[in-house]
């Protein structure tokens, strides 16, 4: 499996494997003249592969200006800390109010084992990032040297949650917000985690990812598009199917662990990682919904 893979534009894609898991956790880096940012940590347990992908492409750890982290999922931001040792000039970037997590990690991580249970340690843990290298962004624009960046918020998936559009190609850094990329089944799952899954705000962050008229999304799991607004459509549909039917199962009395696997058949997913998906992402998934119902 390929760790690095061009997407274009100037834009890589580096494969964390997570867990040993290849092709399911991305980062992205993005090229600028005068500097380079990249788009998540990944977690812990990956960061030796975004440093070897880094090195791959002939970066230096001065050239990073920038580390944005989507979230603070540790899939997502589990790496910071590691990377932000080698990574002597960058900066961590989060949603505003957010800061104090990558400062203190301890009750994010622990929150994290209760959701995770026995995945955690895919996940791996987290380490601290000094005050003075992490800024809460809201609408910023990053200028890498001829190349900008927009950052704005999406919550939905996470109250944490921000995208970036890259102006020059019409880039889309999604991270979570339109859920899980099946390449091969051209299909889109969302995920839907406690704590702070919240439904009309995922709607309404459809809707803004739609109206950027982005032409391509890169995903955190995993891959890119050029399908555009297609995949928000794609996204929403499957959303919707998939809060009827944790409501239906919650109403039979059916168990979270039947219900994620009715989701599956559902969304006819069926990957190489179906089974990983299904005991992992999809259950989680079922359990936010289920707390945003307040069932």
């Amino acid at each position: 499996m390929d760790l690095v893979r061009e997407v274009g534009g100037g834009v890589y894609l580096i494969d964390t494997f997570m867990g040993g898991v290849p092709d399911f956790t991305a980062v992205y880096l993005v090229v600028g003249k005068e500097a380079c940012l990249l788009v998540d940590s990944g977690p812990s347990t990956g960061v030796e592969n975004v440093l070897e992908g880094l090195r791959n492409l002939g970066v230096v750890p001065e050239d990073i200006k920038y580390v944005l982290l989507t979230h603070i999922h540790l899939d997502h931001a589990g790496g910071v800390g590691h990377l932000m040792d080698e990574l002597h000039e960058a900066v961590a970037l989060v949603r505003r109010g957010m800061e104090p997590l990558l400062s203190d990690p301890r009750r994010l991580v622990e929150s994290a084992r209760r959701a995770l249970g026995p995945l955690f340690n895919m996940y791996g843990d987290m380490r601290p990032v000094a005050q003075e290298r992490v800024q809460g962004v809201e609408e910023r624009v990053l200028d890498l040297g001829g190349r900008k960046v927009r950052v704005f918020p999406t919550p939905g998936h996470s109250r944490s949650h921000l995208c970036a559009l890259d102006e020059a190609t019409s880039t889309l850094f999604c991270g979570d917000s339109l859920g899980l990329f099946l390449a091969d089944e051209g299909k889109v799952l969302p995920v839907t985690p406690p704590p702070d899954f919240d439904l009309e705000e995922q709607r309404a962050t459809l809707e803004r990812l739609a109206a950027t008229g982005f032409r391509r999304a890169c995903f955190s799991h995993f891959g890119w598009a050029t399908r555009g607004s297609e995949l928000v459509g794609l996204s929403l549909r499957s959303l919707e199917r998939m809060v009827e039917e944790v409501k239906r199962g919650i109403t039979r009395g059916v168990p979270e662990e039947e219900i994620a696997e009715d989701i599956m058949r559902l969304l006819e997913v069926d990957t190489p990682y179906g089974e990983f998906m299904f005991r992992g992402m999809s259950l989680v998934s079922v359990r936010g919904i289920t707390r945003y119902l307040r069932y």
